[in-house]
């Protein structure tokens, strides 16, 4: 026969597992928060080096211009074109295949072979493109 304190034990094991499946769950999801930010942070520092070479490349080529201006683009309106090229090259197929694999191997896959030296060459493609 089933005493009342059988079906008590029964309700506390019960009870127990599932606590113990939701402390599980909860930890996977803050596992999973955690490298979800952790690739955020990751792909924002991508974008910061792709920024600054791009900024970089920008600079050089606007220095050895007559002068030192772009036609139709002056100096404060270059943030926003730097920032337009940054954003070409971050979508780009490699910087985009380096994201998702994070594979150094990839930069060796262009002919410039590093990651700065083909986010400048990106850039001053672009540049001589899109404004010379």
């Amino acid at each position: 026969m089933i005493t009342s304190k059988d079906i008590s034990a029964m309700a506390d094991s019960q009870l127990v597992g599932e606590v113990s499946h939701a402390k599980a769950t909860l930890v996977s999801l803050e596992n999973e928060v955690t490298k979800r930010k952790m690739i955020a942070q990751f792909n924002r520092s991508i974008h910061n080096i792709v920024l600054i070479e791009v900024a970089k490349t920008w600079e050089r080529t606007r220095i050895g211009l007559p002068y030192g201006e772009f036609v139709g683009v002056d100096n404060i309106m270059s943030q926003e074109e730097i920032e337009h090229i940054a954003y070409q090259i971050y979508q780009g197929a490699v910087v985009q295949e380096y994201l998702k694999t994070r594979d150094p191997g990839v930069w060796a896959e262009t002919k410039e072979g590093m990651s700065d030296i083909y986010i400048q060459a990106e850039a001053q493609a672009i540049i001589k493109k899109d404004y010379l």
